[in-house]
């Protein structure tokens, strides 16, 4: 395993040849000790980024290595959560993430790969339950993020034949001969509804299932004496491994190295006085202990009882859905049971025990994580209300309402464009999509109820520099409102005010910035409350907004009137020079060869939009 990544292909890549016979096999080999599964993630990821560096496809690299790999944003929170949740083991391990200092408790970002890196220092028992509880728990954060439509480490194949309906700039690119110049175009298309509600004699094969021949009120009976049996099992158990360890402690008092000095010196009284306080600081520390464990316990029975009385199979209840601007709304759903899987150490952990809800609109179905305390405690808050008047009466007014909403074709919005500038602003998930003339492209699908009027508010975001002329024309005490919380007010035909906010994670890159200094009066910005102002000639704002621009990406919001009135036009998309290039394989040359080809293919393309 060659530490560069691109050696490592081409070191298979030119293994193979015109008339090769035979397609040679690689065979990657670690021993089994669990923590060598992070060089295999480590590889993993790598050929990743490779593959969607050169080929837009991620999953290519499953075909040749296929690892359990946590080593992203999603690993960092189960990572997190598995710390809190193991204190001891997180002590073992060195308070990697600082977890101890409620300052640094929500640093996330690298946390699995810093984590992993230091699992090698526990024993092979231990790092294998690490690796393996990790990855249960990051599998089920993955599959449910899938089922909510939120996942967006990997671009999504949707047979969606969409038909394009009218589509608007969204955000005005800031131009030039590059791609990432481009605009970004909100589409609105007419697609193919993926995913169908259950029909009315599904869902009750799903109660059938939960209920196993008996009623709902015995079924929760049975989890909750089976939950406070298991419970009580593990604080048992867990008492006693605190007892043990303590006891082990205080026998070992005489061997401390205090201790010992003192008893080498003489001093036996002094060290009779020392053992009996390293005892009572023991015994404190002990009953502590115990206390913090009894009191996780209780207050994890506290919630889990509370799920299990609530939560009863066949129930009624409001399926609540955010908006892009965070209004919701409420779906039908109906609890359809709880996911258990008894052969885990620890059954009832609330990241083990899972909630399923079959929701009557395109969603179709979630299984919920118990730890998922947020997304659990939102639904049962939007259900309290819910009238349920028997599971007859809940399963008539399913079947009403899927048969009201169900349908083959719907409305959607899709990013498409300058992709990458967009991603930000934009919650959606990045797919591949079909469209109905053939045709395969790529974009951001919106979430299912984005509204396009109450989200953009008929604005679009434009590079500061491109709304120069707008800036120019604002009325004396006029202000316009940038990205990063930037305000130009306009004092009077000769000079503008420029407000930044004091605070110097926010504003610091503006009103620290040489160019921007060079510009606005006196060369400094001074703080007024809490903000920083600065005076700026009119002759000098083209400067200061393409430093603005080009340095910082600040942007504006425009209506369409405004862009309208000083002629502001979207930027045209670029001529594409589709040169096809036959597989390795078949055209005799290696895999640097061809993608040497493609880089003068992209060449003969900017030479000819040059020319053109």
């Amino acid at each position: 395993q060659e530490l560069d990544i691109s050696t490592e292909v081409q070191k298979r890549g030119r293994i193979n040849r015109t008339g090769q016979i035979m397609k040679p096999i690689y065979d990657y080999m670690s021993s089994v000790i669990p923590a060598e599964l992070r060089l295999m993630m480590m590889l993993q990821k790598k050929l990743k980024s490779l593959d969607a560096n050169t080929s837009s496809n991620q999953k290519q690299s499953s075909d040749v290595l296929d690892v359990p790999d946590f080593l992203n944003k999603y690993g960092d929170e189960v990572v997190i959560e598995y710390l809190k949740e193991n204190e001891e083991v997180n002590a073992l391990l060195g308070d990697p993430l600082n977890l101890s200092k409620e300052s640094n408790a929500e640093q996330k970002e690298g946390a699995a790969h810093k984590v992993s890196g230091r699992v090698a220092v526990l024993s092979t028992k231990m790092q294998e339950e690490f690796y393996q509880e990790i990855k249960d728990r990051y599998d089920t954060l993955v599959d449910y993020l899938k089922q909510t439509g939120e996942y967006d480490l990997e671009v999504e194949q949707l047979d969606l034949q969409a038909k394009t309906i009218s589509q608007s700039v969204i955000k005005v690119g800031k131009g030039g001969v590059s791609s990432f110049g481009e605009d970004s175009i909100l589409e609105k298309v007419e697609v193919n509804i993926l995913k169908k509600p259950f029909k009315r004699s599904e869902v009750e094969n799903l109660i059938k299932e939960s209920l196993d021949g008996k009623s709902q009120d015995e079924i929760t009976e049975q989890l909750v004496q089976e939950y406070e049996d298991s419970e009580q099992r593990l604080l048992n158990e867990k008492s006693n491994e605190i007892n043990e360890r303590y006891d082990q402690l205080i026998k070992d008092i005489p061997n401390e190295k205090k201790v010992q000095k003192l008893i080498d010196g003489g001093d036996q009284m002094g060290a009779e006085v020392l053992i009996f306080e390293r005892r009572k600081e023991l015994e404190r520390a002990r009953e502590n202990r115990l206390n913090d464990e009894s009191t996780k316990f209780n207050n994890r029975k506290t919630y889990l009882r509370g799920l299990f009385k609530f939560f009863t199979v066949g129930r009624k209840l409001e399926y609540p859905v955010e908006s892009y601007s965070g209004v919701g709304e409420n779906q039908l759903a109906i609890f359809v049971g709880f996911q258990i899987d008894r052969k885990k150490k620890n059954p009832f952990a609330p990241s083990a025990v899972k909630l399923k809800f079959a929701i009557a609109s395109s969603k179709k179905f979630v299984a919920i994580p118990a730890s998922y305390v947020k997304d659990v405690n939102a639904i049962k808050g939007a259900s309290v209300s819910v009238s349920d008047h028997g599971l007859e009466n809940t399963l008539n007014e399913w079947e009403t309402t899927i048969t009201e909403n169900t349908k083959d074709r719907g409305i959607r919005y899709i990013v498409t464009g300058n992709l990458l500038q967009a991603f930000a602003d934009f919650n959606g998930k990045l797919v591949s999509y079909t469209t109905l003339d053939g045709q395969v492209k790529k974009g951001i699908l919106l979430p299912e109820n984005w509204d396009q009027v109450k989200e953009t508010e008929g604005k679009v975001t434009v590079p500061i520099a491109k709304a120069i002329k707008i800036i120019q024309s604002l009325t004396r005490g006029a202000a316009i409102y940038a990205s990063s919380d930037i305000a130009i007010f306009k004092q009077n035909d000769m000079q503008f005010r420029i407000a930044v906010p004091a605070s110097r994670k926010k504003g610091g890159d503006i009103y620290l910035n040489e160019g921007l200094l060079k510009l606005v009066e006196r060369n400094i910005f001074e703080k007024i409350g809490d903000r920083m102002v600065a005076m700026l000639p009119q002759n000098n704002l083209p400067k200061f907004t393409e430093i603005l621009q080009n340095e910082l990406g600040i942007t504006v919001s425009l209506y369409q009137n405004q862009i309208d009135s000083v002629g502001l036009v979207a930027t045209k998309a670029k001529r594409k020079v589709d040169i096809q290039l036959p597989p390795p394989e078949e055209s005799g040359v290696d895999i640097f060869e061809i993608e040497l080809l493609e880089l003068e293919a992209e060449a003969l393309a900017l030479e000819l939009e040059l020319a053109a």
